[in-house]
């Protein structure tokens, strides 16, 4: 079965095409000391900012996401992916100096996914991060607290911010006329339920990278890739490509350069629930939100 209530419901792919300028990711507690990387003023929060090294996590000259997972391979999204000849613009701290740019010279659509794997023409340096990879995201993990990557209004290689959620839904979805495995995280914009940095994604935000926090640390598991409205066209939540079912397409890709996905254990015993023949759909997490509304 396909993720019900969000097949219901308006899922728009996060594409921008015709559009100016991308807006910023929304959030209703939005504080530019806070949740934005680059941030320059005095008194600039570093609970998001230093929560943990995102050297790694670049956008390009064109403004599209890359996102480190070896030396030399960058994960995207599929429908707004940098492109061969993107000159991907990395940072090694938050400060948005000692810029460091890497040119793509190949990429591929990875399976029938809306994820995209970009090789980069030499390997990144070492003052830049690489991501593991989440091996299994089951059952275990809904309610898992992720940190989003979404574009600033400011533009540029820079404008990047950062939020949080949990997620909501693991499952198969038809999002683009193809069933495809999805994480699903949800907007409380107001009351009780909102989720401190919450955030919900934008057009200009496809590609971005979804990492659960995990420990004392945070692993890639999605893709940005849509956003969703609910039967009154108001802004329902969001959602992005599961990066943890495609880890054998992935590494099949990179496999003639002689690199590999690093991938870490599923730490709740958890398996995954939504890879074979089945279309699965998953109930909510334990945490107290608001359930999604019927069309």
């Amino acid at each position: 079965m396909i993720l019900r209530w969000l097949r219901c419901w308006c899922v728009v792919v996060l594409c921008v095409v015709g559009l100016s300028l991308p807006a910023a990711m929304e959030m209703p507690d939005y504080d530019p000391a806070r949740h934005d990387r680059f941030y320059a003023g005095g008194g600039a929060d570093p609970a998001l900012r230093e929560a943990w090294d995102w050297s790694g996590v670049a956008l390009s000259t064109g403004g599209r996401w890359g996102t480190l997972v070896s030396s030399s391979f960058i994960l995207s999204a599929d429908h707004w992916a940098p492109g061969v000849g993107a000159q991907m613009v990395f940072y090694p701290d938050n400060t948005g100096s000692g810029a460091v740019t890497l040119s793509v010279d190949a990429g591929w659509r990875v399976g029938n996914t809306d994820l995209w794997l970009g090789h980069l023409s030499s390997a990144a340096p070492s003052s830049l991060a690489r991501y593991a990879v989440c091996g299994d995201l089951g059952a275990g993990f809904l309610g898992t607290e992720i940190a989003v990557f979404g574009r600033d209004d400011a533009g540029g290689t820079t404008s990047q911010r950062i939020g949080r959620n949990v997620i909501d839904q693991v499952g198969v979805a038809d999002v683009r006329f193809v069933a495809e495995p999805v994480l699903v995280f949800d907007y409380d914009r107001v009351g009780s339920e909102v989720w401190p940095d919450e955030q919900r994604l934008v057009s200009g935000d496809s590609g971005g990278p979804e990492f659960a926090r995990i420990g004392d640390s945070y692993s890639l598991v999605g893709i940005n890739y849509f956003y969703y409205t609910d039967a009154l066209k108001q802004p329902a939540g969001s959602g992005g490509s599961l990066v943890t079912a495609s880890i054998a397409a992935i590494n099949d890709l990179m496999r003639p350069y002689g690199e590999q996905l690093v991938v870490v254990p599923e730490p709740c015993g958890g398996v995954l629930l939504l890879v074979g023949a089945a279309l699965l759909g998953l109930c909510r997490p334990g945490r107290a939100r608001r359930p999604a509304a019927s069309a």
